[in-house]
């Protein structure tokens, strides 16, 4: 599915979930909270997952930036028992 398509579900998700808690009629509200969990499983197993696609691309970095950081804290110890 392309990111158009999941974003577009995405909002249609939303709008049915907050259309379904503000509605008077609790069958059709239920509906609309039904219809809207729906979309958001389509998006989760067959779109693309932007969660983890955001995750993979700043895992890298954040891991990088606990290495160095650990590195520099240990210099000065290695630095001393050599």
């Amino acid at each position: 599915m392309t990111l158009w398509a999941t974003l577009i579900l995405l909002g249609l998700m939303t709008y049915l979930w907050l259309a379904g808690r503000s509605n008077p009629d609790d069958v059709i509200g239920l509906l609309e909270q039904i219809l809207a969990i729906t979309l958001g499983l389509v998006v989760l197993f067959i779109g693309r997952s932007l969660l983890l696609e955001l995750w993979c691309w700043y895992l890298p970095y954040v891991c990088r930036l606990r290495v160095a950081t650990i590195l520099w804290q240990l210099a000065p110890r290695l630095v001393k028992t050599c």
